[in-house]
């Protein structure tokens, strides 16, 4: 089963890889956010309130809600040890218990949320600053995205930008993200496809697009087809080793042997 939340708005499955959708229900109440499914009936929406008051994410409230019947009916979840401050995103769940919330704020703090109840209670885990980044910089900011779960090895995007320009990192938990630590720096300024726990893909033009097979100890080029017109890093997940979706500005490819090759698919909610 494969989910995608369109514009933050709109949620379609499908059960053939992408090559047909059927629209779901969104929950009641719920602000735009992000969507996390652990099975064909299991989820959970989250949703961020308002940050116009507060730009510098001195204040952002989480709304979650969970359906356990693939969004027919869905259930608020009452939350607590999410802390207002920082600005959310990247809602992920590895299992029906255990979850992750990455909050981020202009001054560099990051962390990392976790949960092991299905969202009730969250922890937060301070991430550590990444090489040559100091948190608090007027001239630097970084930023994590969402949490990738491979067995009982997390990790983590994280992208610094000073004025010398983007970097990203990859952080790594062993613990269930009590902690986390700096593993790797990629060698271009574009987003990681994890796609093992060791094994992740830079997906650039065709011929540059890079590749590692030790979690970021080395790189090299890979023979990937990929390309897109838009000037702008995808969004990139994988299901398993083989199966994969490339989102950006709309746009969906998608693979099915490892990210070699990709082909376009219509997106939901579009003719």
């Amino acid at each position: 089963m494969v989910w995608a939340l369109v514009a933050s708005v709109r949620l379609f499955g499908s059960t053939d890889r992408g090559e047909t959708w059927t629209e779901r229900a969104l929950p009641d109440g719920i602000p735009r956010g992000d969507a996390s499914f652990v099975s064909d009936r299991d989820g959970w929406m989250a949703g961020y309130g308002p940050a116009g008051a507060t730009p510098q994410c001195q204040s952002q409230v989480v709304l979650l809600a969970h359906t356990a019947d693939g969004g027919a009916t869905w259930e608020r979840v009452a939350t607590s040890g999410i802390a207002e401050a920082q600005c959310k995103n990247g809602l992920s769940f590895s299992d029906l218990q255990h979850g992750f919330l990455s909050a981020s704020d202009p001054s560099g703090a990051l962390t990392i949320y976790r949960t092991g109840d299905g969202g009730r209670s969250w922890t937060g885990s301070r991430l550590p600053d990444p090489p040559g980044f100091v948190a608090g910089s007027a001239a630097q900011a970084v930023f994590v995205g969402p949490v990738r779960a491979f067995g009982a090895t997390f990790l983590v995007e994280v992208i610094g930008e000073a004025v010398s320009g983007e970097t990203r990192f990859v952080f790594r938990s062993q613990d269930g993200g009590a902690t986390w630590a700096y593993l790797a720096t990629t060698p271009v300024p574009s987003s990681v496809a994890f796609v093992t726990a060791t094994r992740w893909l830079q997906l650039l033009l065709p011929g540059q697009t890079r590749e590692t097979t030790d979690a970021g100890a080395s790189w090299h080029l890979y023979a990937s087809d990929y390309g897109q017109a838009a000037p702008v890093p995808p969004q990139v997940v994988f299901g398993d080793p083989q199966i994969g979706y490339a989102t950006v500005r709309g746009s969906i490819r998608r693979t099915l042997d490892g990210g070699l090759h990709w082909t376009g698919i219509r997106t939901p909610g579009t003719s």
